[in-house]
């Protein structure tokens, strides 16, 4: 799902490009102009949260194209184009900027849900994998390990915690996975360290164990996927200033 969810991200932002391109009626960019744009591609593209960018100079125009996760404010990815291309030597004012997908300013995020937990059992081996949605974008977690019913419970949970690498600035390390029975209900618990805090999230488990470990984990993180936006913002203030 997220290949293909890539391919349409990708030919959407092409057919923007194509577009600005054949409007434009500008000539082709100098050698040099070119590799200005390649810099300030491949700069933009080490920011958290940004799935796509293209940076093409036309005349005495350079369109930057960004797509973004939804997590991402659009006014501050604009911010920080401008200082990146600026310290890339190319002039604010003849700098246009195009953001597709962030959120505006002052938007509060939705959290993301999960979408779907696949795993899969072959030779001895197990495989998780998760997808959680927001707004269109996927973002998807796979972990594979031995099979036993311990390896596959963290399994579920270590996937959840992959699949938002990119949203969080900072490693998250799964702790503990358990089952407890409270009466007739089953209550999955798991427990995340971050950088400043142990997280604990619980679900209840209405007919899978495994679904209600994902879902478990999520509700641990929530509260570090809400302060998204703020991380990425702050992590791409360090990054422009390095």
């Amino acid at each position: 799902m997220s290949d293909m969810y890539q391919n349409r991200a990708a030919e959407k932002l092409q057919r923007t490009l194509s577009r600005s391109e054949s409007e434009s009626g500008h000539p082709p960019s100098p050698p040099d102009q070119i590799s200005i744009d390649q810099r300030l591609e491949a700069s933009l593209g080490r920011l958290r949260g940004i799935r796509q960018v293209k940076v093409r100079s036309q005349g005495p125009v350079t369109e930057v194209t960004v797509l973004t996760l939804p997590e991402r404010c659009e006014s501050d990815t604009v911010d920080e184009v401008r200082v990146l291309a600026q310290r890339a030597g190319i002039d604010p004012g003849r700098l246009r900027v195009r953001v597709m997908g962030a959120r505006g300013a002052g938007h509060l995020t939705p959290r993301r849900k999960l979408s779907s937990l696949a795993t899969k059992r072959y030779r001895e081996r197990f495989t998780a994998q998760v997808t959680l949605e927001l707004e269109g974008d996927s973002l998807v977690g796979e972990v594979d390990v031995p099979m036993g019913r311990r390896f596959e419970f963290r399994s579920v949970a270590r996937a959840i915690l992959e699949s938002v690498r990119s949203l969080i600035p900072y490693a998250l390390q799964l702790e503990n996975v358990e089952i407890f029975n409270f009466g007739p209900e089953r209550l999955a618990v798991v427990s995340v360290s971050s950088r400043d805090d142990v997280l604990v999230g619980s679900a209840l488990v209405r007919t899978d164990e495994l679904d209600a470990i994902a879902r478990a984990t999520l509700d641990a993180i929530n509260r570090v996927l809400n302060l998204g936006a703020i991380d990425l913002a702050r992590s791409s203030e360090e990054h422009a200033r390095a």
